[in-house]
Parts: C-alpha cells; structure tokens; sequence
C-alpha cells in the first residue's frame, strides 16, 4: 500500500490516505511538453470516469523543469543579442553598420530553425543552448565583412584623393568618402568582399568543423550533444551565406551615398596599447613563442586533475527516494511525501 501526505505553505502535514501512483512514459521520440500537454487536455475526462470520492492529481510535471530550462537559455541568448548591441555601437560608432551586422544573427538563426524544423528536431535546451552558444560567433563573419565594406567607403581610393587635391571635388558632399568617385558604392562595396570573402569563409568553416566530432557520439551522448551540435553547425553555416551574401548586398542600400568614418573612443587607446604591445612581442618573439609553450604545456598537465563525470549536478525540483531495512520506501517530491509499504 502506498499512503502520502502534503504539506502545506505552513509547512503542517495533511494525510492524503491510500492513494495510487502512476507513471506515464512517452514513446521514443516524441515531444515531453508536447505529451504532458496532452495529458493534461485528457485529464478531466478520466477524472469524470473515476468513482466518487477519487481524485486524480499530478504530483511530479517534467514540463516545467522543461518550460523552465527553454526560458533560462531564451533569456540568454537575448541578453547576448543586447551586449553585441552595445559593443557593435560603441566600436563601429555608426548605427547603420551596427543595424546590419545585428541582422545577421536573426536571419542566421531563422534559417537554422527553419532546417531543424525541415529534420525533426525540437527546440528543446540543447538545440537551443547551441544557437546560445553560436550567437558570438555569428557575428564573427558579419563584422570582419561590414569593417572591410566600412573601410574602403570611408578611405578614398588614390584616384579620388588625386581629383581631391586637384579640384578639392567641387560639388561634392564629402570628398572623403566613395560617392564621388568613379567606380560607384556597389563596386566598391564588391571589390572589398572579394577581398575579404576568402578569410570569413575559412574562418567560419574552422569553427563548424571543430563540431563535427560530436556528430559520431552514440547512445546516450549522441541523444544529448548531437542537437547541440546541429543547431551550432546550422545558425554558422547560415551565418556564413549571411555575411558572404546579405550584409555586401544590402550595403549597397545602406551606405549608397557613402560614409564617413568616426574614430572610436574606445578603440583609439585600445589599438594604441596594441602597437606597443606588438612591437614588444616582434622584438622578443623568442621569449613570446616559449611562454606561449609552456602555457601550452602547463595547461595539459592540469587536464589530468579536473576529474570526469557523466552529467553535471541538477536539481530535480527535490526528488528523493530511500528505503529502509524492511522494504519500505520513502520518497520526497517538493511538499509531496509518501510511503510504500511492501505487501
């Protein structure tokens, strides 16, 4: 016989009786939310069903550890989407140029779940923790790609700077920036991605392929890391097309009457500290190669002591099961207790 009791916001015990414990499973597969709503759609009916008297009440709902995690990883990515804001604005110092690279992390994303969608897969707190961990590197492309376009529409080329120093361009709204000179903003804008297509391409694919071992796990590791690792690889590829393809063609509508770069105030002093601490570094490139291998080394030998295990620590909304020397089990669930005596 199985016999609970609840405790109650004053935390006082309140016998429940005899009761019966049922466990619903869900067939491999399928969705938890998506089952336990169901259920809970299905729960009213049986209720009508039972003699009077019995009550039907669920004690432990896996969806809200479920709703509860989606919620915690949304809540970061859009968190992360309002710090690269903030970094973008500050360094790039032209809300254009920021507007555009932030771009590339919605349509990235959409087109991940777009094929997540296309193959299955749920938006679940792996698939999800990966588009968390990818929205940084999202952007890698983008902004490598909007500086370079950035860049070469903010500097005149010699051709322009000639006709500025002979004519000081008459008529021209800004003589430095790429208005006004004779190749045009959209041909400017292509011979700057060319320049640059190449390195963002090897860049992001590096960072894709790095993933790629997690796709041969097996059993219980392939169900847990190999969405991460699809939901990674899809929003990096998407971020790719993205930075290759969209950010040059709608620069072309952003900047067609060219811009006029802004020095930052945080990166001037930045870039200062990094001339001295490179000229540094080339002076004693010996020293810098040997500190960097022993780092190196040093952090191998630290690998060995970090200790393994299969999954970290959760808290399972305080689940406990414990049985006695008779065969009696106790068991603990939030304000539930109960008690299963052996027949």
């Amino acid at each position: 016989a199985v016999t609970m009791t609840l405790r109650d916001a004053k935390g006082q015990p309140e016998q429940l009786g005899e009761v019966v414990v049922g466990i619903v499973l869900k067939r491999m597969g399928a969705n938890t939310k998506a089952t336990i709503d169901g259920i809970k759609q299905r729960l009213p009916a049986i209720q009508q069903a039972l003699p009077e008297g019995v009550i039907l009440e669920p004690f432990y709902d896996q969806s809200d550890l479920v709703s509860k995690a989606v919620t915690t990883v949304t809540r970061a990515l859009l968190e992360a989407f309002a710090l690269i804001i903030v970094v973008l604005l500050l360094f790039l110092m032209n809300l254009r140029a920021t507007l555009l690279v932030l771009l590339s992390i919605p349509v990235s994303v959409g087109l991940a779940l777009m094929v997540m969608a296309q193959w299955g897969i749920s938006a679940n707190l792996m698939s999800l923790g990966g588009l968390a961990i990818a929205i940084g590197m999202m952007v890698d492309g983008s902004v490598v790609m909007m500086e370079h376009i950035f860049s070469h529409l903010a500097h005149p080329d010699s051709e322009h700077e000639r006709k500025i120093r002979k004519e000081e361009a008459p008529g021209d709204r800004d003589p430095f920036d790429a208005a006004g000179d004779t190749h045009g903003i959209a041909l400017r804008i292509k011979e700057s991605a060319k320049e640059v297509g190449r390195p963002v391409f090897f860049a992001v694919l590096i960072i894709t392929i790095v993933f790629a071992p997690l796709f041969a796990l097996e059993g219980v590791e392939g169900k847990l890391f190999q969405p991460m690792a699809i939901s990674i690889v899809l929003a990096m590829l998407a971020s790719l097309l993205v930075a290759l393809i969209v950010i040059p063609a709608l620069a072309t509508y952003s900047f067609r009457h060219g811009v006029r770069e802004k020095p930052s105030p945080l990166l001037r002093p930045i870039q200062k500290q990094y001339r001295i601490r490179l000229r540094q570094a080339l002076a004693y490139r010996r020293g810098v190669v040997t500190t960097a291998l022993l780092l190196f080394a040093g952090a191998l030998s630290l690998v060995p002591f970090l200790g393994t295990e299969f999954f970290a620590a959760i808290d399972m909304t305080g689940w406990t099961r414990i049985e006695d020397m008779t065969g009696c089990w106790y068991g603990r669930l939030g304000r539930m207790n109960w008690v299963q005596k052996p027949v």
